[in-house]
């Protein structure tokens, strides 16, 4: 009930309790991905997006779906999450928000496992039907996060052009780009 979810985020633990059963529910044969990257990952756009193109193309199959379901969610879902709450984890705090990141002993930490997922979402993407397609999605949405002006804050700062070179060679192709978008048209966050 509505109720019962209000007072479950109301209190962390709680939060915490609901958000790991969920995770345990919705994907119980994922094991390689922290409790946390899976129920956040529920909350991206992207995999709903991906399925519905996926949904208006009439030669895709079954597998298909199932390929694209199993890199999108969690994996892309949980790159997104990590993503946000990197660059926004000053504002989080401020705010009082939910951040993934928080759940890490250290910005290293944080650090380590957004290159994994960012490696495991390119290999991943890189298996669909229409990878290409997949790639520059993938790669125009690490962009975007990381030329955000958040982004470019100490200490993010040091961080990003590592983070761009995992999205490998359109990424860093892409940041530039996007960054003088976000200039030209006052898109800082």
């Amino acid at each position: 009930s509505r109720r019962h979810l209000r007072r479950a985020l109301d209190r962390p633990w709680r939060r915490d309790a609901a958000l790991r059963r969920f995770a345990q529910r919705e994907f119980p044969d994922v094991d390689d991905a922290r409790w946390e990257e899976l129920a956040g990952s529920a909350t991206s756009m992207i995999a709903v997006i991906a399925l519905l193109a996926l949904a208006a193309d009439e030669t895709s199959s079954r597998d298909d779906l199932a390929a694209v379901a199993a890199v999108y969610a969690p994996w892309v879902g949980a790159l997104t999450l990590i993503l946000d709450s990197y660059i926004d984890q000053d504002d989080d705090a401020v705010t009082g928000a939910w951040s993934f990141v928080t759940y890490f002993d250290s910005d290293a930490a944080v650090r380590r496992r957004g290159h994994e997922l960012i490696e495991r979402v390119m290999t991943g993407v890189g298996t669909l039907p229409h990878a290409d397609r997949h790639k520059v999605v993938v790669s125009a949405m690490l962009a975007m996060f990381l030329t955000s002006d958040s982004a470019r804050r100490d200490p993010l700062a040091s961080d990003v052009p590592e983070l761009l070179r995992a999205g490998g060679p359109l990424t860093v192709t892409l940041a530039p780009i996007l960054r003088a978008w976000r200039l030209a048209y006052r898109q800082r966050n």
